[in-house]
């Protein structure tokens, strides 16, 4: 079984953990080895998120940031049409993990009520 640990920082729980770092390496990794049988995504994904984050956490969510961080790549999964078994966020933003979550919900939610998954 394969597994995706999306992180910048943090090691992977143990050695079945294939990791990437960034929304680059994530899309490079699924276009070449296809969507694993589970993704664990983190939301901040480089130095710009975490300084907003710490610095402003009510509008951290808002921002703009020139680096895209995991619900970027939770996205690129849903527009690509990908079908995910299992997915999970370990990010230690709160409004991130939710968004991360809400939007592969409704995605594995809408799959299933059409008959597609």
């Amino acid at each position: 079984m394969r597994k995706l640990w999306l992180d910048d920082l943090r090691p992977v729980p143990d050695k079945t953990w294939d990791k990437v770092k960034s929304y680059k390496e994530f899309t490079r990794y699924i276009l070449q080895h296809g969507v694993p049988e589970v993704i664990s995504f983190d939301h901040d994904l480089g130095r710009e998120h975490y300084m907003s984050y710490i610095t402003n956490k009510k509008k951290h969510i808002l921002e703009d940031f020139d680096t895209p961080n995991g619900y970027d790549c939770a996205k690129w999964l849903v527009d690509q049409e990908y079908t995910l078994k299992e997915f999970y966020s370990h990010s230690a933003n709160p409004i991130g993990k939710i968004n991360i979550m809400t939007l592969l919900n409704n995605w594995k939610n809408f799959k299933e009520n059409n008959g597609r998954l």
